[in-house]
């Protein structure tokens, strides 16, 4: 019989040794072996963006925390998620370099990871500019500094945080962040940035979005110990806690000309204003749009709670001041035909900013003599006495949603309206969401007969490893694979 020409032989093994030796893709670009030592720049700088492991993806294997001190600009010129794995801090040394660069429009993620003592002109933490997207999540940015901006200088850029902490970082202008871009908070903290000249924690030349978060010791040496709003800024702040910052002149907001300022059911305590040109301890404004419903302005240590050079006040209804500066129309304010309340004491916890559950720290309203702590002479006016309709709010920029702070649900228990300020009295956490698992459709079958037995609760069935999807590519290569496999099979048998 003659023989058939096949010329697939040496074609198949070539293409199925490949796939035979064929290692798995990595999940990522990860730096070290499994200990301290193996963590180190170099081993950083070849996952990053032109280093040659680089793939999106930056992970740790350090065998657990460990430091890794930078002594060049790492530049993230392509879409980056660097995750810390909660055990990894990226350190500038306190050198002249800052910790990370990023520009021209890249997606820059910073998840689990801690960014600290990065010292140089512009965002000693991170540099931020030119249309990229920074995320921020469950990280902390400590010691750096900056002329401008400490721990972060965003320029024409976005910023989203979440679930982090700016502490101890310095500058001139902007110590915890400063910005001309747009910057979105939730769920953070910041505590103990200072400022030369002015915003202690943020200095905003942008869009600023601020809900759920705490200022607390932050200072300035000029305006804004807690932020800064310059000429044409839009600051929102929603359900956030201002306490104990300082600055001469608006310890804890401070606003500019033109800009806009809108504030709803947050807290501010304890802040200081000393400058008697200015002063403000809470809130300064000058000509600018501010609006401030169902917050609580007191306890003011230098430079009465509010003040106001120009521009318009909007009494949002609701407002608790100790005082009677910030131009509040209710009982005890010089107008008394609002809803709001001046000369009137919050009877705030005593003990300050603390730990009342949920992710920052926050002011409690005493329920009681001696409730929730000691020194507590009784229940605070701030129960049951906002705008409920205010609290509802599910949309909008930053909507309450009817949950304090903490995320606890507004109103408290017993209360037909929510609290002043950022946190509700006598409220639990919202219950856990339930997360609906997809079961595939069972086939039908039979009905038995009935057991009497109760129903079982249904449960997720377990889910199989599956190996790695095969691209359509994959699959043809496959099936030359299989074709030329048969015909050295059937050339085999016909010889």
């Amino acid at each position: 019989m003659r023989k058939r020409a096949v010329r697939c032989g040496g074609l198949g093994l070539a293409l199925l040794l490949p796939w035979l030796t064929l290692p798995a893709r990595a999940l990522g670009c990860v730096v070290g072996t499994g200990t301290g030592a193996s963590c180190t720049e170099s081993a950083l700088t070849v996952c990053l963006p032109g280093g040659g492991s680089f793939d999106g993806t930056v992970t740790f294997n350090c065998g657990g925390a460990a430091t890794i001190t930078v002594t060049s600009i790492k530049i993230i010129s392509a879409d980056t998620i660097i995750d810390g794995g909660g055990v990894i801090t990226i350190s500038g040394g306190n050198s002249t370099f800052p910790s990370i660069f990023a520009n021209n429009g890249v997606n820059f993620t910073v998840q689990n990871l801690t960014i600290a003592n990065g010292n140089t002109s512009y965002g000693g933490g991170i540099d931020n500019e030119k249309g990229a997207v920074l995320t921020v999540t469950n990280s902390t940015f400590s010691g750096n500094s900056a002329p401008v901006g400490g721990g972060i200088y965003n320029q024409s850029a976005t910023v989203t945080i979440t679930n982090s902490t700016f502490s101890g970082n310095r500058a001139t202008f902007g110590g915890g962040i400063y910005s001309d871009g747009t910057v979105t908070i939730t769920n953070s903290t910041f505590s103990g940035n200072s400022a030369v000249e002015d915003g202690g924690g943020i200095f905003n030349n942008g869009t600023l979005t601020v809900t759920n978060s705490t200022f607390s010791g932050n200072l300035t040496g000029l305006g804004g110990g807690g932020i800064l709003n310059n000429d044409g800024a839009v600051l929102t702040v929603t359900n956030s806690t201002f306490s104990g910052n300082s600055a001469s002149n608006g310890g804890g907001i401070i606003s500019f000309f033109f800009s806009t300022v809108t504030i709803t059911n947050s807290t501010f305590s304890g802040n200081s204003a000393p400058d008697t040109a200015g002063g403000g301890a809470d809130i300064l404004s000058f000509s600018t749009t501010l609006t401030v419903t169902n917050t609580i302005v007191a306890n003011s240590t230098a430079g009465g709670n509010c003040a106001r050079f120009g521009g318009s006040v909007t009494d949002g209804g609701h407002n608790l001041d100790d005082g009677t500066t910030c131009g509040f129309t209710g009982a005890g304010c010089t107008t008394t035909s609002g809803s709001s309340f001046c000369l009137t004491n919050p009877v705030l916890d005593p003990t300050g900013v603390q730990n009342n559950g949920g992710p920052t720290q926050t002011i409690a309203l005493c329920t009681g003599t001696g409730a929730p702590r000691a020194g507590c002479t009784g229940a605070s006016p701030a129960i049951n006495a906002g705008d409920e309709s205010v609290c509802a709010t599910t949309t909008g920029t930053a909507p309450v949603d009817n949950l304090d702070q903490r995320g606890f649900v507004r109103p408290g228990t017993g209360a037909a309206n929510c609290s002043i300020g950022a946190f509700e009295a006598n409220s639990t956490p919202p219950p856990p969401t339930s997360t609906p698992t997809n079961t595939p459709t069972p086939t039908a079958t039979a009905t038995p007969s009935s057991t009497g037995t109760s129903t079982p609760t249904a449960s997720p069935p377990p889910v199989p490893v599956m190996p790695s999807p095969i691209s359509p590519a994959g699959l043809s290569m496959i099936s030359l694979i299989t074709l030329c496999m048969v015909w050295l099979l059937r050339t085999r048998l016909l010889r």
